[in-house]
């Protein structure tokens, strides 16, 4: 669930090379489906989005209109578990990345100036973290100590596990990134904590990450994620500010590539 998102945010401490087109991923368009495999696909979120009070996927025509403001229950929808992340439409979830008032009030809702459960929370920075707005780093980071890495109530992620995730692409110019990620390998640290941070070190696939990666102890690690470490490793390292990004195919194909951010979300 959980074990599936990749989080990315800029280096807010190196100057990173403007993005240009050919590093764009087009959030309007998923990787070829057969006909059969999209109907498929299309009918079961029509029929997951009914069932758990999500907006309706047709109501997207404001994603177009930047002018336009957005929905108050598209940006509600977006930290409750059955309507956000990967269920959003693409329209809907590259507008509420990139809207400097969606980021705002997601802004809010993780420095607890907006009443939020962890959960929420939770979600709410992984919003952040997929702008890829450098201006939010100190706050990652903050909440990446702010408690353990652990669950909040419900069963997802809480926050700071997510934070910690958040930070793979700062491994390769932050010094204050490496070192708390480096601090969740200690011996005494829990399992969600060692988990994030062997996470955060896949997912910035670098030099020093990979260096970490060989030398980190695996036996508690689970397969899931132990999997990723593999696949990582196996891929070439990426360029400093970008980070391993996995996406598989419903039929198998492997899209897996490094990526700058906001563009693989």
């Amino acid at each position: 669930m959980q074990r599936l998102l990749l989080f990315l945010v800029v280096v807010p401490v190196v100057a990173l090379p403007a993005q240009t087109p050919r590093f764009r991923y087009d959030l309007t368009n998923d990787p070829p489906l057969s006909p059969q495999v999209r109907q498929s696909v299309d009918s079961a979120r029509t029929v997951s989005d009914s069932v758990h009070g999500c907006p309706s996927r047709g109501d997207t025509l404001w994603t177009g209109e930047l002018r336009a403001s957005i929905p108050d229950r598209w940006l509600a929808a977006s930290l409750r578990p059955d309507c956000g992340h990967t269920a959003l439409p693409n329209a809907v979830r590259r507008r509420l990345r990139d809207d400097p008032s969606s980021l705002n009030f997601y802004e809010h809702v993780v420095s607890g100036r907006a009443k939020a459960s962890e959960a929420e929370r939770a979600k709410a920075l992984l919003m952040l973290s997929w702008s890829g707005d450098a201006k939010y780093f100190a706050l990652l980071l903050r909440v990446a100590t702010e408690q353990l890495p652990g669950l909040a109530p419900g069963g997802d992620y809480n926050a700071s596990y997510n934070a910690i995730i958040s930070l793979a692409p700062y491994v390769g110019g932050s010094s204050k990134a490496r070192a708390l990620i480096q601090r969740q390998l200690g011996p005494s640290r829990s399992g969600y904590a060692r988990n994030a941070a062997i996470i955060a070190l896949a997912s910035a696939n670098d030099a020093w990450s990979r260096r970490m990666l060989r030398a980190s102890q695996m036996t508690s690690i689970d397969e899931f994620i132990l999997a990723k470490v593999h696949r990582a490793l196996a891929h070439a390292p990426c360029p400093r500010g970008s980070v391993f990004v996995e996406w598989f195919g419903i039929e198998g194909q492997d899209y897996s590539k490094c990526e700058l951010p906001p563009d693989y979300r």
